[in-house]
């Protein structure tokens, strides 16, 4: 298990220095942008469903 979660490591930093060099800015997680932040994930998903039906 140590030997796999070094390559993996090893395989993640390569790919940032890949990204670096081919985009040309560093990576960053995507953060995204919270929407309507009181309501819940299944209020949405609801108000999804009956908007599909209009």
């Amino acid at each position: 298990m140590g030997i796999q979660a070094h390559a993996l490591r090893i395989a993640a930093e390569g790919a940032v220095a890949a990204y670096k060099h081919i985009v040309g800015e560093a990576w960053k997680p995507f953060d995204r942008p919270v929407e309507n932040p009181g309501h819940s994930v299944d209020r949405k998903a609801a108000a999804a469903q009956i908007s599909a039906f209009d």
